[in-house]
């Protein structure tokens, strides 16, 4: 028996469950234990630093950052330094902070856990993670058009018959003009 199956418990007879489907055909799906290759969902976090820190400083926690990922089995995709920018509005006595972006792909517990240590730095001013959002285009559907052929019948004769007339569209009726009103005098 596997090591992973003695640790959680779980008995040989609990790794199937059967579902009835129609017509009393059952199915078995499996309880997903040994999936390693999970899915990783791409997220966005942008955080800004106060700017009374030095330069080294913020690289410093931008590296303590993306190590906190990639420690966490997450992969960064990029990393921005956008530079010292003056704020909107100050925050506390900063009136300026250094901006950096991270583009990573994590788990929802490494978010949480970034997210925690944005928290705990004193340094930190703002921060926010979301997920990207990837836009799928959508697909035009084609319109199928029947082919005369396919409304013909099949036999010889109706072959060398004329074919059906084309009935066009009625045209379409004038616009209507705006009743006139004599200026007021």
């Amino acid at each position: 028996m596997d090591d992973r199956l003695k640790t959680s418990g779980i008995s040989g007879a609990n790794l199937l469950k059967s579902h009835k489907a129609k017509k009393d055909v059952r199915f078995f799906s499996y309880l997903n234990l040994f999936k390693e290759d999970f899915t990783l969902t791409v997220y966005e976090t942008t955080f800004v630093v106060d700017g009374k820190y030095p330069e080294t400083e913020v690289v410093k926690l931008s590296e303590k950052f993306t190590q906190l990922i990639t420690a966490a089995k997450g992969e960064v995709l990029k990393v921005d330094k956008l530079g010292k920018r003056e704020l909107a509005y100050k925050i506390g006595s900063a009136k300026d902070g250094y901006y950096i972006y991270i583009e990573a792909k994590m788990d929802g517990e490494i978010v949480k856990d970034l997210e925690r240590n944005y928290r705990i730095a004193d340094s930190i001013l703002r921060y926010l993670t979301i997920k990207k959002v990837t836009v799928k285009p959508i697909k035009k559907k084609k319109k199928k058009v029947a082919a005369a052929s396919s409304t013909a019948p099949s036999s010889a004769s109706a072959r060398t018959a004329a074919p059906a007339a084309v009935v066009s569209p009625a045209p379409a009726a004038a616009p209507v003009a705006a009743p006139v009103v004599p200026p007021a005098v």
